[in-house]
């Protein structure tokens, strides 16, 4: 009997999530809405499924939506025109198998908005060989909050039934807003539940959830794997069951043997005292305030597949001074060409078995310091020349922003006294020499503040972001 429930004082669970202050810009919330008006003018068929956390007063960072799969194109075409007309930067990621991802970004007072509205294309939610969510209950199951059509039993089984599903509890247990249920949404949820598992069950499922009984509801687990698994295998069943396996299998090995390009590498570098600590430390601040990328992943110079050199021979890691301070390496080491082959591999597997599945999972990773260093410092590496590096880093995945903070080499003796100021110039001549090869993509004076110098940088990794979705557009 609950259809439309559009009162002024309600107000959807509140989702503590960080990327969804009450203090942010409201201009996602205007576009959200005005998106789904375009949609339901359309006529496309869709139910939002997560991200309406504290709304209407807000919304959050990311959308998610299942869609009928052959309003797909439509839907994206009037989404991606409307961002474009309301001054928005928008670019679409086909993540993977029957999921596209929309982000709209807008640049407001000196800070970045960001939309993702992800579409889960078919209308179907699946653990294993069961369909949980399919388009055949799919209007029934629809309420209306606002002009935003939500599917209340798709969300469930999304944020929660799914996740316990596959045993993710340190997740549950870390996001206790994922067991509250909107008053609305309650009867659709029950009816699911029922539906798959039994009255006496789904009440069980329901009393964990009231309670955020997380231990509850992992004890019920057996008794809902095995009910889902003789469904699936009943005669009248097993047909979509299989066809439901088998496109699981196929979406799960497309993931993980060809994982897309998606979120930027990005590196920092420049000599030691330059204030790379400091512009990283606000960076990170920045990109979690205002980017789409759910993780940043810090590495320090290379991405660490093999271990140290010295671990090999039982040499400790090297320590501090007296005063602190961590010393660069003054002289070379023997075998210069197996460590420069060394952390050859180092990268090259390091980016395929790290950085690019990382970027896939939309996960930015930000190197202080990369291979490049090398060429610019070798005997800091332990090795006595920079031969052959050059050529060795072209045949690397370059990282896609490579950015050089500079400045007097006086000043970054003065913060940091580690090498002497000829020498601090002889490598940022070095560097500039790499600009000019065009192996360094942008230079940023550090004059200003630490935050004055991320601002800077977080521009460049918007543009290093909406060129890497322009490819896959």
């Amino acid at each position: 009997s609950i259809k439309v429930w559009n009162s002024c004082s309600a107000q959807m669970p509140t989702n503590e999530n960080k990327r969804a202050s009450a203090s942010e810009p409201d201009q996602p919330l205007a576009l959200l809405k005005a998106l789904a008006s375009a949609w339901n003018d359309d006529g496309i068929r869709y139910g939002v499924v997560h991200g309406l956390e504290g709304y209407p007063s807000r919304c959050g960072r990311d959308i998610d939506v299942l869609i009928e799969e052959s309003d797909g194109l439509r839907a994206i075409d009037l989404a991606t025109g409307l961002m474009r007309r309301e001054g928005w930067m928008c670019s679409i990621y086909p993540s993977k198998l029957g999921v596209v991802q929309i982000f709209a970004l807008r640049k407001n007072q000196g800070r970045w908005t960001t939309l993702e509205i992800d579409l889960l294309l078919g209308l179907r939610l699946q653990w294993g060989p069961v369909c949980l969510v399919n388009s055949q209950s799919f209007d029934l199951e629809l309420y209306e909050f606002d002009g935003i059509r939500i599917y209340p039993w798709a969300s469930f089984v999304k944020r929660l039934l799914i996740q316990a599903l596959a045993g993710n509890w340190k997740r549950l247990e870390g996001r206790p807003h994922d067991f509250i249920i909107a008053t609305p949404e309650l009867p659709f949820v029950h009816c699911g539940l029922v539906r798959f598992f039994g009255t006496d069950c789904a009440a069980l499922i329901l009393e964990s959830v009231d309670k955020n009984d997380v231990s509850g509801l992992r004890r019920l687990i057996p008794q809902l794997k095995s009910r889902l698994f003789h469904q699936s295998v009943l005669p009248s069943n097993w047909r979509a069951s299989a066809s439901t396996c088998l496109r699981w299998v196929h979406g799960e090995w497309v993931a993980k043997i060809a994982p897309r390009h998606a979120a930027p590498v990005v590196a920092v570098v420049g000599p030691d005292g330059v204030g790379k600590s400091s512009a990283l430390r606000e960076l990170l601040r920045l990109i979690e305030r205002d980017l789409p990328f759910p993780k940043v992943i810090y590495r320090h110079w290379r991405p660490n597949v093999l271990p140290r050199l010295g671990a090999f021979v039982g040499k400790p890691p090297p320590k501090p001074n007296a005063d602190g301070l961590l010393l660069p390496r003054r002289s070379a080491g023997r075998f210069g060409l197996f460590r420069k082959l060394y952390y050859f591999i180092d990268f090259q597997v390091g980016y395929w078995a790290k950085d690019r599945i990382a970027s896939s999972n939309l996960f930015l990773t930000l190197y202080d310091r990369c291979f490049l260093d090398m060429i610019v410092d070798p005997i800091r590496f332990g090795l006595a020349d920079g031969a052959l590096l050059t050529a060795l880093y072209r045949l690397l995945p370059h990282p896609d922003l490579v950015v050089l903070l500079l400045d007097e080499p006086e000043r970054i003796h003065a913060r940091k006294a580690e090498l002497p100021v000829v020498e601090i110039a002889l490598h940022l001549e070095r560097w500039r020499e790499l600009e000019r090869k065009g192996l360094v993509h942008c230079v940023v004076d550090v004059k200003g503040t630490p935050e004055d110098v991320a601002t800077v940088i977080l521009e460049h990794v918007v543009v290093a972001f909406q060129k890497i979705l322009q490819r896959h557009n």
